[in-house]
């Protein structure tokens, strides 16, 4: 068995007082150990402190928990015990770089995210590298998709969530469904979703010191244990870099220092790129006459940044549009904050209010 390399930062780092004690926590197990190599009982050490850990700190007050088994896979169900009834449910997938992380760890956001979504969540031990790499926690993924469809759950009542790794793993399980024809999730809830494994973001450089949790030889040292010899621009592994086209509506949640901030950001960007495309991809020989009003002056604005401009200057950029293709430039627009200066030039104030950062009014060709 391949030995996994993890290595421990700076010891001042992970017992900085302004952390929170369970991220204090946390992050001593994912620096466990010595700079040297960890044996296969070191890692079964801190995946049984994972364990320990979840249960204890788990917010269990008000829920119940049954845990199940699905085929050989152990699972269990994080639920309100005052029910609403409704038959949507999220499925999660747990965190831990692929190498650790159980169904004790799994308590600690399916009992959160039961507590103010109100719905049951499903959580599931999937199988860990280095004992069982890639596919094997994508077969799980898909055994548990496959129970709750046997269950009577439909598609479009099923979000999946993932933290980290189970952020990469919830997008490849789309991937994977799409791939077969299958209907996709209501939704994505990701948290701090791992998602390109070439590790190109400018934030595996850039935020190497304020990142609370992980380190770059923690992950390249995960990512060795699943991934082995592949092809790491597979979108199996880095599904930033595949086809998101057609993917349900995702909610992405980062924290700025994050190591992984870029893997977010950048998802998001190819997200909203994917689902533009996905509304004009059978259109691209037809007159942009034929695109609708949104479409057209989306397609103005992809035109002009294309020369990168320092400044773009946008008058009336929703005039005479309907409410859906007001609120679609309006993403867009904001998508562009942080990239480039937007002087927006409109009469409707509620607009104004929504996009600009400074609002200056005029009143008879002056300063109000």
């Amino acid at each position: 068995m391949e030995k996994l390399q993890l290595v421990r930062k700076r010891k001042a780092d992970a017992e900085n007082p302004r952390m929170d004690p369970l991220m204090r926590a946390l992050k001593a197990l994912h620096s466990a150990g010595s700079p040297e190599a960890m044996t296969p009982e070191e890692l079964e050490h801190q995946r049984r402190n994972q364990e320990i850990l979840g249960r204890l700190t788990a917010p269990m007050a008000g829920m119940e928990y049954e845990e199940l088994s699905i085929g050989a896979m152990p699972a269990a169900w994080t639920r309100l015990k005052a029910p609403h009834g409704d038959r949507r449910v999220i499925l999660y997938c747990h965190g831990g770089g692929y190498t650790s992380g159980n169904l004790g760890y799994s308590r600690v956001l399916s009992s959160k995210l039961a507590h103010v979504t109100g719905y049951d969540v499903l959580s599931f031990e999937y199988r860990l590298a280095p004992e069982h790499p890639y596919p094997a926690a994508v077969e799980d993924a898909m055994r548990a998709w496959d129970y709750l469809m046997y269950q009577g759950y439909g598609a479009e009542n099923v979000t999946v969530a993932g933290d980290s790794a189970g952020g990469n793993l919830a997008l490849v399980l789309c991937r994977r469904l799409k791939a077969a024809g299958r209907r996709m999730p209501r939704a994505l809830l990701l948290m701090s979703p791992w998602t390109d494994m070439t590790m190109s973001g400018a934030s595996y450089r850039e935020r190497v010191e304020s990142d609370p949790m992980l380190t770059p030889e923690y992950i390249e040292a995960v990512r060795r244990a699943y991934a082995g010899d592949r092809d790491l621009h597979d979108p199996d592994l880095s599904p930033l870099l595949g086809d998101l086209g057609s993917f349900p509506p995702t909610l992405i949640q980062v924290g700025d220092h994050e190591i992984l901030y870029s893997d977010s950001a950048s998802l998001a960007a190819a997200l909203r790129a994917a689902h533009v495309w996905d509304e004009v991809a059978g259109r691209l020989h037809a007159p942009a006459a034929s695109l609708s009003g949104g479409q057209q002056q989306r397609l103005c604005l992809a035109r002009a940044l294309a020369l990168e401009p320092d400044i773009l200057l946008l008058d009336e950029p929703t005039a005479s549009l309907d409410p859906a293709s007001t609120v679609a430039v309006e993403q867009s627009l904001k998508a562009l904050r942080g990239q480039t200066t937007l002087l927006l030039v409109s009469h409707d104030e509620a607009q104004a209010a929504r996009l600009a950062d400074l609002r200056v009014h005029l009143q008879g060709g002056r300063l109000a």
